[in-house]
């Protein structure tokens, strides 16, 4: 995720207003990974936020949000996309 952050700020491709759509879509996937991480690993530690912070549907729409904005970077950026 840092590293697609990083070619969003060397890359003139991407709006200003896109760039900051797509830095706040991995901000919000990197909030979810803590709960997948918490999920997979068998749920050692006190997950701070609790578990109804993240009803299913809120999740599917992070996801989907981070593809969306990976998918119009590559795009500018002639990068292959994935499918």
């Amino acid at each position: 995720m840092e590293a697609w952050k990083s070619y969003l700020g060397a890359t003139s491709a991407i709006t200003e207003t896109e760039r900051n759509q797509i830095v706040s879509a991995i901000g919000k996937f990197k909030e979810i990974l803590a709960l997948r991480h918490w999920v997979a690993h068998g749920r050692y530690w006190e997950f701070v936020r609790g578990i109804r912070s993240y009803p299913p549907v809120l999740v599917a729409k992070n996801v989907n949000a981070l593809y969306d904005a990976v998918r119009k970077v590559a795009s500018r950026g002639r990068i292959m996309a994935f499918a």
